[in-house]
């Protein structure tokens, strides 16, 4: 089964890709620039993320709208305006939104909010382990935490905290940092942990 989405006018079109036919059409997601369109883990939502105009500023978050779809009833569950990011949970029980530098919980398929924290300096994107229990968040780079590393590279050190970005971990549960990884990133959009697997997609 395949999701086809396409200008503002027209349906999500869910799609038999062998039997070659439209299962189910869907009237939601229906911005003027259009979306982007997934599956959740189980196949029991489809996640709508709106197509900004210009998603890319170099000193600015974006701020889009997002729509989380019962796909059986084609009904709206959930929407979010202006986030940085939404994820559905593997077990599709929970929604998480980056909203500044707020990561909120949903539950699902009820919409409420069962608890957030804070993630200082929170960039665009996030991601959730498989299990649940581990959450991607990209950020920029902090000067402060590489210095020793910069010690001799002063203007290494600018340009990183001015056009490069981390990913650091923290515990869903107590929302506790983890650790953030080692490299350093062009503007994050997009995070995506392979399910079943201890990778990360930056």
């Amino acid at each position: 089964t395949i999701a086809i989405t396409s200008k503002r006018s027209e349906p999500i079109r869910i799609i038999d890709w062998k039997g070659q036919s439209v299962i189910r059409e869907i009237g939601e997601g229906n911005w003027m620039t259009g979306s982007m369109v997934s599956f959740s883990d189980g196949g029991k939502y489809l996640l709508l993320q709106e197509i900004g105009f210009s998603d890319f500023s170099q000193n600015k978050n974006r701020a889009i709208d997002y729509e989380i779809i019962d796909i059986a009833s084609g009904s709206l569950i959930k929407k979010f305006d202006k986030v940085q990011d939404v994820v559905v949970s593997s077990d599709e029980k929970t929604a998480i939104s980056l909203n500044n530098n707020e990561i909120s919980f949903w539950s699902l398929p009820s919409g409420e909010r069962t608890k957030s924290f804070t993630v200082p300096a929170a960039g665009n994107a996030l991601a959730l382990s498989p299990d649940g229990q581990t959450l991607a968040v990209s950020q920029p780079v902090n000067a402060a935490d590489y210095k020793n590393q910069f010690r001799k590279d002063k203007k290494g050190l600018k340009n990183a905290v001015k056009y490069k970005q981390v990913v650091t971990l923290f515990d869903v549960e107590t929302g506790a940092k983890i650790k953030t990884i080692g490299e350093f990133y062009d503007l994050i959009y997009n995070l995506a942990f392979l399910a079943g697997d201890e990778v990360l997609f930056v």
